[in-house]
């Protein structure tokens, strides 16, 4: 089935079957394929804003992980959130980023940053 978040830039498929080898670090483009099962602010900072993935059906086809922003310019909305999809929208309007957002049937946070990638989280 096709990508159901209107306007996603990812054009992906959200099936799990096949996806990633195990324990591997997924790249972004696999995040935008996953369901995310819970997400959580775990630092700010001027530099990047890290959301640690938890409680996600993802594992352990992927290591633990974080989505880490890279100068993010603006975050609003949810630090915890439960059970949401991760998506790329473009540029910001302003052209001082790319738009993330993180939804579930609504958004629930949406980022604006340099740009994002994929680390592994640390161990506990």
């Amino acid at each position: 089935m096709d990508c159901p978040v209107d306007g996603c830039l990812c054009r992906r498929t959200w099936s799990m079957e096949g996806e990633g080898a195990p324990g591997r670090l997924p790249v972004l483009d696999d995040i935008s394929t996953l369901d995310l099962g819970g997400v959580v602010l775990a630092y700010q900072s001027d530099r990047e804003l890290r959301f640690r993935v938890i409680k996600t059906n993802a594992y352990p086809t992927y290591q633990p992980f974080e989505i880490v922003f890279i100068y993010p310019r603006s975050f609003t909305g949810a630090q915890d959130m439960s059970d949401v999809r991760f998506c790329v929208r473009g540029p910001s309007p302003a052209g001082d980023g790319v738009v993330f957002e993180f939804e579930a049937r609504d958004v629930q946070a949406r980022i604006v940053a340099v740009r994002a990638t994929v680390e592994a989280a640390p161990g506990d």
